[in-house]
C-alpha cells in the first residue's frame, strides 16, 4: 500500500514538474507554421493564443502542439480568412480538438468537402461566430487587431446556422465572385510591434486599401497569397515599408510561388524574407520593442 501511495505522489510530482517546463514566458511570438502550399499563423502571449487560418492538412496540429502548452487546450480566437482549402482544411481537425472561444469568418461559401465539414465543426461546438467589417477594433488579451478588410460583411451568416432547406438556396448563393477578393485582413498591434495579416488579398484590394487611407507601416509583414505576382504591389510594400517578411509557402508548388517579381520588390523596401519552403517553420519573438528570430 505504502509503494503505490508513494508511486501516485511521484507521478503527480512529473506532472507538476512537466507542467512547470511548458508555462510560456511573457514574450509575444509570431509563427508561421510549415503546412506546404497553405497559410497557418499562431499568434501567442503567455496562454493567450490565436490562430489565422489552418493550411490544408492536420500538419497544423503539430505547429501548435510545439507552441501551445499541452494542458492549455483553448483557443481564444481562430480566423478563417476565407474559405479556400489551403487556409481552411487544416481547421477541421483544429476545432475538434480545442475550446474555440469564438471564430471570425465571413459568411461565404465553398462547396468543397472541407468547408462543410468545417461548419459541422462550428455548429457541433456551438462556436459564436463573428464576420467582421473595416472599422473594426478587436481586442484579446494584450493583442489588438484593427479589421481592415472586407470593407463590408461578406456572405451570409445564416451559414454558422442549422437553416431549413427553403433557406439553403439564399445562402449558397450569397457570394458569387473569388473568395481572395473577401479575405479578412487583419492589423495587429503588441506594444509597439505592428504586424499585418493579408489572407490572399489580390493587388486590386492593396490599392482600394491604399486609396482609403489606412495603410501605415509595419514591422512584419504576413506577404499575400504566398508570394503571388497579383499580389504585393511595389506601390504597397512602399506604403507598410516592412522589416519582416513572412512568406508560408509550399517546396516546389505549381504556382511559382513565391513570385521573382514579389522577391524583387520585397528586396527593394529592404524586408529581411523568412520563407517556409527554405526554412521550415518560422518564428519571430518580441518583448513589444524588439523583434528576433527565436523559437
Amino acid at each position: 500500500m505504502k509503494i503505490k501511495t508513494w508511486y501516485i505522489w511521484l507521478s503527480i510530482l512529473a506532472l507538476l514538474v512537466m507542467a512547470l517546463e511548458e508555462i510560456p514566458d511573457k514574450n509575444f511570438r509570431i509563427v508561421t507554421c510549415d503546412v506546404g502550399q497553405g497559410d497557418a499563423i499562431l499568434l501567442t502571449q503567455g496562454f493567450t493564443q490565436v490562430l489565422v487560418d489552418g493550411g490544408p492538412t492536420e500538419a497544423v496540429m503539430s505547429c501548435l502542439e510545439r507552441y501551445i502548452p499541452w494542458f492549455d487546450r483553448k483557443l481564444e480566437m481562430v480566423v478563417s480568412t476565407h474559405p479556400q482549402d489551403d487556409h481552411l482544411a487544416g481547421l477541421v481537425q483544429v476545432l475538434s480538438r480545442y475550446k474555440v472561444t469564438w471564430l471570425m469568418a465571413n459568411g461565404v461559401v465553398n462547396q468543397a468537402r472541407s468547408f462543410w465539414d468545417f461548419r459541422q465543426e462550428v455548429l457541433d461546438n456551438q462556436i459564436q461566430v463573428h464576420a467582421p467589417s473595416a472599422g473594426e477594433e478587436i481586442a484579446v488579451g494584450q493583442m489588438h487587431f484593427s479589421v481592415l478588410w472586407p470593407a463590408e460583411r461578406s456572405g451570409d451568416q445564416a451559414i454558422w446556422h442549422d437553416y431549413t432547406k427553403q433557406d439553403q438556396a439564399r445562402v449558397l448563393g450569397a457570394f458569387s465572385g473569388d473568395l481572395n477578393e473577401v479575405s479578412i485582413v487583419l492589423r495587429m498591434r503588441y506594444d509597439r510591434v505592428r504586424v499585418l495579416l493579408t489572407g490572399d488579398l489580390g493587388s486590386r484590394e492593396e490599392l482600394a486599401l491604399l486609396a482609403h487611407g489606412v495603410i501605415t507601416p509595419v514591422e512584419v509583414l504576413k506577404v499575400a497569397h504566398h508570394g503571388s505576382k497579383s499580389s504585393s504591389t511595389q506601390a504597397w510594400l512602399e506604403a507598410l515599408h516592412p522589416e519582416w517578411a513572412l512568406i508560408s509557402v509550399g517546396a516546389h508548388n505549381s504556382y511559382g510561388h513565391p513570385s521573382r517579381d514579389t522577391l524583387r520588390r520585397l528586396d527593394i523596401v529592404g524586408a529581411k524574407v523568412l520563407r517556409t519552403d527554405t526554412m521550415g517553420e518560422i518564428v519571430l519573438v518580441s518583448d513589444g520593442q524588439r523583434i528576433w528570430q527565436g523559437k
